[in-house]
């Protein structure tokens, strides 16, 4: 796992610890995957042409094993041995407390006693819910059999799916799931993904809107502050693609730490991320890295899943990188009327008790301005873009 070590201590023990338990991968050079997997697998497993059948020969080939073994598999997994003999008993299991004990199932004991906190300090009776939401599940369907637009836009194998994680940072008060998946291509380049990783901050109008809440709101930030890298195993990778960049945002944090006296590894670069795509890379799976932008503004990034492209897979390579998940955000409601969302928030607001603090367009020029327009007190307001309202 890639880190700036201390010269003292024992900062790579958890890292070391997290790859022995089999969390995170040993290093995988991701173009080198791809090639083995194309010397391995014949032409049949590597065309994406045809979908493949579901009769038993079919499923023995695709598995390399005989018919009489996918007979066995088929009657260990099917869905009637899902089931517990208790199953129809319970009709509704939004209650906790309807959850029979004496399943016999280790996963239901265990998902009880996760829920036995909640119920005895009475936060709630209601059933711990899954993170795979319906929403997420329907997203991912809507993208499979996709046909390509045209030749050029079309798939030819072999070719790698990636599996990327990209986190924000939370606030326990207004975010539940924090988290947006997304599908890259192997051969694609990593300012693809950077382009499409929503973030308020990049969506946010420039401007001094304290004194004139009704100034254009059509500047951003991100047209005007480009910069932004991903550290990716002790490698810096710039976007360099234009001339207003400016500095690399890494330099702050390359001088903190030599004042800090952190020992920098031998094999730390500099590059720029339009020269790279993702098969060029070396990572670990399921390691932390992370993605730099707007100065500070950082988002943990985690590679989750490699994979070869399947028959049932999107073949439209302008599709990708694919969101195959949303971010579960809580609005936050105006501190006035607690009614409508916020469209502005305030900092230093003399006639708020909270720093910072939200308010619907009404209530805010109805609290902060004169009728002339004028400011009535001393605060500073921006116009507020949640998460919730982002398109990606």
């Amino acid at each position: 796992m890639s880190s700036l070590k201390p010269l003292k201590g024992r900062a790579g023990t958890v890292g070391h610890l997290r790859e022995l338990a089999g969390v995170i991968s040993p290093v995988i050079h991701v173009g080198q995957f791809k090639l083995d997997a194309d010397e391995v697998l014949d032409d049949y497993h590597m065309d994406t042409d045809e979908t493949m059948a579901n009769d038993e020969e079919s499923i023995a080939k695709d598995l390399c094993t005989d018919v009489s073994i996918v007979k066995e598999l088929e009657e260990l997994c099917s869905a009637e041995r899902l089931k517990c003999p208790r199953d129809d008993e319970v009709l509704n299991w939004e209650d906790v407390r309807q959850v029979p004990l004496d399943t016999g199932l280790e996963t239901i004991q265990n998902w009880l006693q996760l829920n036995k906190v909640r119920l005895e300090s009475k936060l709630s009776t209601t059933v711990l819910k899954s993170k795979y939401t319906d929403y997420d599940c329907n997203l991912q369907d809507e993208w499979i059999g996709v046909k390509a637009k045209d030749k050029k836009d079309k798939i030819n194998p072999p070719e790698t799916i990636i599996t990327v994680a990209v986190n924000f940072p939370r606030s326990l008060r207004r975010f539940k799931h924090t988290t947006v998946n997304f599908r890259v291509l192997g051969s694609q380049n990593l300012t693809e993904l950077r382009d499409v990783i929503p973030c308020p901050l990049d969506q946010q109008p420039i401007g001094r809107f304290t004194d004139d809440p009704d100034l254009p709101k059509d500047i951003t930030c991100k047209d005007l502050f480009k910069a932004g890298y991903f550290f990716i195993q002790n490698t810096f990778y710039h976007d360099h693609r234009s001339e207003s960049t400016g500095d690399d945002l890494s330099k702050p944090v390359l001088n903190r730490a030599k004042e800090l006296g952190l020992e920098f590894p031998e094999n730390l670069q500099q590059v720029n991320m339009e020269d790279y795509s993702f098969d060029d890379l070396h990572l670990c799976l399921g390691a932390p890295y992370i993605y730099v932008h707007q100065g500070n503004c950082e988002h943990i990034i985690v590679f989750k899943d490699i994979r070869l492209l399947h028959p049932d897979d999107c073949m439209s390579r302008s599709a990708y990188p694919i969101s195959v998940s949303r971010s579960k955000t809580k609005s936050p409601a105006c501190k006035v009327c607690e009614f409508f969302t916020a469209k502005w928030m305030t900092t230093n607001d003399e006639f708020s008790d909270e720093d910072p603090s939200f308010f619907c367009d009404a209530c805010f020029r109805m609290l902060h301005y004169n009728k002339d327009g004028t400011c009535a007190g001393s605060f500073e307001a921006f116009p507020y873009n949640g998460r919730e309202v982002l398109f990606y």
